[in-house]
């Protein structure tokens, strides 16, 4: 169970300044994925909430067609 206001998964497709607020919003054990810096590309990243929270980060640039079709389908 996740606790108040945590989520399991953050997409992002804007980045920049928030970016550390984001990575806050993860739950222990999350994954923050990126596909996208429209607010900037460089950010600062406390490491400690990296490990801490045994964070995934993940880069997204390029996924089969089919993903987006079995997105859409589960929404």
């Amino acid at each position: 169970m996740l606790p108040a206001r945590a989520f399991a998964v953050a997409l992002d497709l804007v980045d920049g300044p928030r970016w550390p607020a984001l990575l806050e919003a993860l739950a222990a054990h999350g994954r923050y994925v990126t596909s996208g810096t429209i607010a900037g590309p460089i950010v600062e990243l406390d490491l400690r909430t990296l490990h801490l929270k045994d964070l995934t980060l993940i880069g997204s640039t390029r996924q089969d067609p089919r993903v987006f079709t079995d997105l859409v389908g589960y929404i």
